[in-house]
């Protein structure tokens, strides 16, 4: 916990405080010519591999600003990519999406990809932030068999779509979404046989990509300082315009952190015996805890909480004036 602290010269003083202190779910699984639904939640973090048999068969290309890149069924930990149990790869075809957006990068990811070979699965792990939310896309590729190919899919040792199936023929891609928060080894992803009859029962993709979602503060940054890191003049911490408010306190309140604006926070007042605080959570502000408290001394750890009388969004806080006793009023601001 840190403390920003702001003084009023009345018988109450105003505090200001900031703290730091489930399950996978399939979100989509489409079949489109050209695979479209590739990428649709992109930002700031999206990354993804392009898997084929060679260097050749598996460039590094970028789709929709997001740079896929190339794998031929190794470990690259720099890109945050670990396969646990090795896969095989092989060379699809050297089809062409004509009439589709960025049909270079589209054709390229068409034409290799892993498969299970001789085991009949695969396992990688992607890196991740502990606790994050993360969106995984996971593209296949058409089969031979006549009635395409089926596999189960797994996501930290929990099977997420059995019998997985890539139907042959148009479209010949199909796209499977899922959404899962992120353990402390990163993100498992388990590739097996499916057992649907007539189709090719070894797994195979031709590629992932991975997506952070974004929180709001994450989104307030990547607005105010073109990243969404909490690092630098960015930082929580940071106060960058130097008016006395940290980064958090600025989010909180939607105010801007490069540029002094102190005097827009909620100001207490006092109506004839009481003090009196109101304000309203801005839109697009989450993840964040209004909290005020009282104390007769700045010295004593024994701060009680002022309940608030209103429902969120919006924010109402009383207490009696004690004109014989100096009395310390705080807010605090805190996120997970």
């Amino acid at each position: 916990m840190h403390f920003v602290w702001l003084h009023f010269p009345l018988l109450a003083g105003f505090l200001l405080l900031a703290d730091h202190a489930q399950a996978a779910e399939v979100l989509s699984d489409n079949a489109a010519w050209g695979f479209p639904d590739f990428l649709v939640f992109r930002n700031a973090t999206s990354k993804g591999w392009n898997f084929g048999n060679t260097a050749a068969n598996a460039p590094t290309v970028t789709l929709l600003g997001v740079t896929m890149k190339g794998n031929s069924g190794g470990s690259d930990a720099a890109s945050g990519l670990t396969f646990t149990t090795a896969p095989l790869t092989y060379s699809i075809s050297s089809f062409a999406w004509t009439g589709t957006t960025e049909q270079p990068a589209r054709d390229s990811l068409s034409r290799g990809g892993l498969h299970g070979g001789e085991t009949g699965f695969f396992v990688l792990n992607l890196a991740a932030i502990r606790g994050g939310t993360y969106v995984i896309d996971i593209l296949a590729l058409d089969a031979a068999a006549p009635t395409g190919r089926s596999m189960d899919v797994s996501l930290d040792n929990v099977l997420v779509k059995e019998n997985w199936t890539v139907t042959r023929g148009h479209p010949f891609n199909r796209v499977l979404r899922l959404r899962t928060v992120a353990d402390a080894d990163g993100i498992d992803l388990r590739f097996s046989r499916g057992d649907i009859p007539d189709t090719d029962h070894n797994p195979a993709i031709s590629a992932v990509a991975v997506t952070r979602q974004l929180e709001a503060v994450e989104i307030w940054r990547q607005t105010h300082f073109s990243t969404v890191e909490d690092s630098g003049a960015a930082a929580n911490h940071a106060d960058p315009d130097r008016d006395g408010l940290e980064n958090l306190v600025e989010f909180a309140f939607d105010l801007n952190p490069n540029i002094p604006d102190a005097a827009l926070l909620p100001q207490w007042r006092r109506e004839d015996d009481d003090y009196l605080l109101s304000f309203s959570r801005p839109p697009g502000v989450s993840g964040i805890s209004y909290v005020v408290e009282q104390n007769e001394s700045l010295a004593s750890g024994d701060w009680v909480a002022i309940p608030n009388v209103n429902a969120e969004p919006k924010f109402f806080f009383g207490l009696p004036a004690i004109t014989t006793t100096r009395r310390f009023l705080r807010l605090r601001v805190t996120i997970p």
